[in-house]
This record gives C-alpha cells, structure tokens and sequence, in this order.
C-alpha cells in the first residue's frame, strides 16, 4: 500500500512536467503559468514541509547519533541552500549571456542550460524520496502519508510552470520546438531518478540522514523564497497568492496535529 502510494506521489510531479512542457511545445510562445492560489498553496506546502517533515526529523535522529545533532542539521541546511544558490546564479549568468548574443544561441550554450535545470531538479527528488522513505521506514503512519503526498502536490504544482518555461527558453535561443520538448523530459526525468535513488540508498545511508533531511530542508526553502514567493507577489490586487500559502501552511500544519 505504502509502496503504490510512494510510486504515485513520485510520479505526480514528472508528470506536471510532462504536461507543462507539453502545452509550451503545443501551444504559443506565451508564458505558461499557473494561477496564483496554486502557486502560494505549493509555497506553504513547502514552507511547513521544511520544518515539520525535514528539520524537525532532522533533529530527532540527529540526537541519536551525532550528540545534539547542531552541527550536522546546520550544515546540512546551508549545504542546501547554498547550493541551489550557486546553479541559480550560475542558470542567470547564462541567460545574461544569451541576451548579450543579438545573433542567437546555436551551440552548447542551451544545454548548459538543460543540464543546469536538471541539477536543479535533483535535491527536489532527493526530497520528495527521502519523505516517502521515512513513511515506509516502519509501520504505516497517516500522518506520514499525507505530508509526504501533499509534499508531491506542491513540487508537482510549481513543475508545470518551470518545465514549460524550460522549453520556451530553449526555444528563445534557437532550439527547435521538438528538441526543447525533449530536453525539458530530460530535465524532469531527473526528478523521480533522483527520488527512486534516494529511497534505496535509505539504509545505507540512514547515519547520514539528519545531515540530508536538512539538506533537503534548504533547497525546499531556498526554491520557495526564491522562485515561489516572487511569483506569489505579482498578484498584488487580490492578494490569491498570499491566500494561498496560508491555506498550504495551516493544512500542513492540522495535518501534523491532528493526525
């Protein structure tokens, strides 16, 4: 039972992908977007995910096996943030570099941006195996169950905007619409390779897990401040976005009261 629901949950999110890639490869050059309650409701999923299923399972096994735990959970964090920090800055000065080109980009330089959309897309599978491992790790929890479902709700919400705007840059420097199409499922595929892996590696590295659950916890928080909430924001008249990460947040949180 755990297992199919496991194979579902990880499966959602590539198949969002899948699906906004595909309307950006069928459709316009418009932006593709998704509305801004769905947006916000993924960043408050992500916000509480960070803390309720990641740092605070962090801490609770880190004091089993490394003492207190601080030094590990802190640096597992910051390792996470610090690195989807750095593939952001690096995606920028590549866009940066694009714009600088009047004549177009024909060569290596839209693969570089595929493969740094796919590094990108690794901790976000790392997490979302790594929530539905502690769910099969021992007897069936609801409570497990659900975060680690609506954990796979909230990437695969904001997997639809990011894949199809992966296949209308790639489509802005040149590349054919069949080619980007392809290397937008490439770059989504990367997502449930990371999250299969993850779950069997569990026990092999089950020491390590404070140290990954914090990691885990800094790319869901730095993809949260940085690319959600921004987009939240430009609904400045209704304010839907805003709505949205509360109702993310406060179902997340009854979630891990009351069950």
């Amino acid at each position: 039972m755990v297992w199919m629901i496991a194979v579902a949950g990880i499966g959602l999110p590539f198949l969002l992908a899948l699906l906004g890639g595909f309307c950006a490869f069928a459709g316009s050059r418009q932006k593709t977007e998704s509305p801004r309650f769905f947006l916000g409701l993924s960043a408050g999923v992500m916000l509480s995910t960070s803390v309720w299923s990641l740092l605070l399972p962090a801490i609770e096994r880190g004091e089993g096996l490394w003492g207190n735990g601080v030094l590990p959970i802190s640096l597992g964090f910051l390792v996470g943030f610090l690195i989807l920090r750095g593939i952001d800055l690096a995606m920028a000065a590549l866009s940066r570099r694009g714009a600088e080109q009047a004549s177009g980009v024909t060569g290596s330089q839209p693969f570089l941006l595929v493969f740094a959309m796919a590094l990108h897309n690794i901790p976000e599978g790392i997490t979302l195996g790594l929530a539905f491992t502690l769910v099969g790790g021992g007897e069936i929890d609801p409570a497990g169950i659900g975060t680690a479902v609506l954990l796979s709700v909230g990437i695969a919400i904001q997997n639809f905007p990011e894949t199809a705007a992966v296949v209308l840059a790639l489509m802005e420097k040149g590349v054919t619409r069949k080619r980007a199409f392809v290397c937008s499922i490439v770059t989504a595929l990367v997502e449930p390779a990371a999250a299969v892996l993850s779950v069997f590696l569990a026990k092999p590295i089950e020491p390590f897990l404070p140290f990954l659950l914090a990691y885990a916890a800094g790319t869901m928080i730095h993809v949260t401040v940085e690319e959600l909430i921004p987009s939240v924001q430009r609904d400045t008249r209704y304010h839907m976005g805003t709505l949205g990460i509360l109702c993310g947040f406060l179902l997340m949180m009854l979630l891990d009261i009351i069950l």
